[in-house]
């Protein structure tokens, strides 16, 4: 009897060891947290290191922002890095694996995603989406794949743009206030002089004007054939010891087939007698733009902003 009663003990005690065990194990599970992928944690934001860059202005230009496809967009910029892929439909297994950077606000789209999906795939922003903080992904129904770019890390360039000055250039408008070139007749903004020169159907920028004449052709890529376009004339401020043109949008704008293209231009160093030869692509069309500078006549016309 005695010895029925210590086994019956024996066995209430392996039973509560057992049910100890299996609740130890249980809160251990509640306590590890999932893996889940994340970006890389940013600095946190300091409102006083950030430097706001207004449009068009002197400092825009030193930063290389441009117009066009150089414009980084408005707001806090950061350097971000892209994993980008894509699957077939109908298919989970991924393709195309690579890495891609960039330097634009936060929350934009991945800039000039189009020259890895190609054209007509728009893409939808997914917030903590497969274990991402900013997930990007769009259909290609022409070779049936869903692309995916994935915002992995981001760092702030402490650069903040912003939209043109009222008043437009501020450091330009003191520099040409001081002191008009002998020989040029001073025309300020939104003047009477200035209205006749049709300057305000397009600002030609501050400071010393030429008449600059343009040849334009273009050809398809692979393709030697070159399609000579119409040569343009335009009224163009001109700045530094090269003639760099600042306003360079106001050149496309006049040439059929490039007006809200907003294409980005490099200007090449061999110009095949040129005074400068600007190349830039359509991937639309696959077009290849050539714009030669033939000749530059100062109007005498020195322009300033209005007092």
């Amino acid at each position: 009897m005695f010895s029925v009663a210590i086994g019956v003990a024996v066995i209430l005690i392996i039973l509560y060891c057992i049910g100890a065990s299996q609740e130890q194990t249980a809160n251990l599970k509640k306590s590890v947290p999932k893996k889940v992928l994340k970006t890389s944690p940013i600095e946190e934001d300091d409102d006083s290191k950030w430097e706001v860059v207004n449009r068009k202005t002197t400092r825009w230009a030193e930063l290389g922002f441009g117009d066009g496809g150089l414009f980084p967009g408005y707001g806090r910029l950061y350097d971000r890095e892209f994993k980008v892929w894509y699957c077939n439909i109908g298919s989970k297994k991924i393709k195309g694996e690579q890495i891609i950077y960039d330097r634009f606000p936060l929350h934009y789209d991945p800039k000039n995603s189009e020259r890895i999906t190609g054209d007509d795939v728009y893409l939808n922003r997914l917030d903590n989406t497969k274990g991402y903080e900013s997930l990007y992904t769009g259909l290609d129904n022409k070779n049936r794949k869903r692309w995916y770019f994935a915002l992995i890390t981001y760092t702030p360039t402490w650069i903040e743009t912003a939209r043109a000055l009222e008043e437009e250039n501020k450091e330009d408008i003191i520099i040409n206030e001081v002191e008009v070139p002998v020989g040029w007749q001073l025309v300020r903004n939104h003047s009477t002089k200035w209205i006749e020169l049709g300057y305000d159907n397009g600002f030609p920028g501050y400071g010393e004007i030429y008449e600059v004449s343009f040849e334009v052709w273009c050809s398809t890529i692979n393709s030697k054939e070159e399609k000579k376009q119409p040569d343009i004339s335009i009224h163009l401020a001109l700045y530094g010891i090269d003639f760099n043109i600042y306003y360079f949008e106001r050149v496309c704008k006049k040439i059929e087939g490039l007006n809200n293209k907003e294409l980005s231009f490099n200007r090449l160093l061999k110009t095949k007698g040129y005074i400068q030869l600007y190349s830039g692509l359509d991937h639309s069309t696959k077009t290849r733009w050539h714009i030669g500078m033939r000749e530059k006549k100062p109007t005498y016309f020195y322009a300033t902003s209005a007092e």
